[in-house]
């Protein structure tokens, strides 16, 4: 079964709540691997990826949806040159995550 946001049907979602519920499992986090120091395009599919993740979080455990992890990225060294910019699309991860939509379930 496809497991990324954007590939996992709305029946694969149900199924996925239904058989937590059935086995009382909770969902505390969904994980994505983004980085803030990146590339403008590939921050601004990092956004959708958490739009995404916050969705299907939405979708299979609508009641308690879960937090979405990621790591920061960069490197000590680069901290002085990057931390501005880190500061920003953090803003952005947390405006997309407030932005998502749930899916019907």
């Amino acid at each position: 079964m496809a497991t990324e946001p954007k590939a996992l049907a709305p029946a694969a979602r149900a199924e996925i709540r239904r058989q937590a519920q059935d086995l009382h499992l909770a969902l505390p986090s969904l994980l994505e691997h983004l980085s803030l120091v990146v590339s403008d395009e590939e921050h601004r599919d990092g956004l959708e990826r958490i739009k995404l993740a916050g969705e299907l979080g939405h979708a299979v455990s609508p009641a308690r949806p879960p937090m979405i992890q990621t790591v920061l990225g960069g490197k000590p060294k680069q901290w002085d040159a990057e931390k501005n910019r880190m500061l920003e699309r953090l803003g952005d991860w947390a405006k997309a995550g407030r932005a998502r939509k749930p899916s019907s379930p």
